[in-house]
């Protein structure tokens, strides 16, 4: 594991997470889940929104008001994702042969 300077200045050891909304990796204090650096102008390969929150306004090193509910958010979004990416996989296949 690595650790992170937080806003603050206390070091905080990290672990990985996915934004909800694009599958970047959101790095998440072990100590306290609500402290988390998003990756700002960072997009993994597996990008599937530059314009996600987490790239536009990212949080590093602090906590924001509002995270939580925009987790949850996130989360809702990955459902509504996951639901139109098999929905596209099916669609691949030509079931007429």
């Amino acid at each position: 594991m690595s650790a992170l300077e937080a806003a603050d200045g206390s070091r905080h050891e990290v672990h990985a997470i996915l934004c909800g909304r694009c599958w970047c990796d959101i790095q998440r204090a072990t100590d306290d889940h609500e402290l988390v650096w998003e990756p700002g102008g960072n997009h993994h390969d597996r990008c599937k929104d530059h314009y996600c929150i987490c790239h536009r306004y990212p949080i590093r090193g602090d906590r924001h008001s509002g995270y939580t509910h925009a987790w949850k958010a996130h989360q809702i979004t990955t459902r509504d994702r996951l639901g139109e990416m098999l929905a596209a996989f099916l669609r691949s296949f030509s079931w007429d042969d």
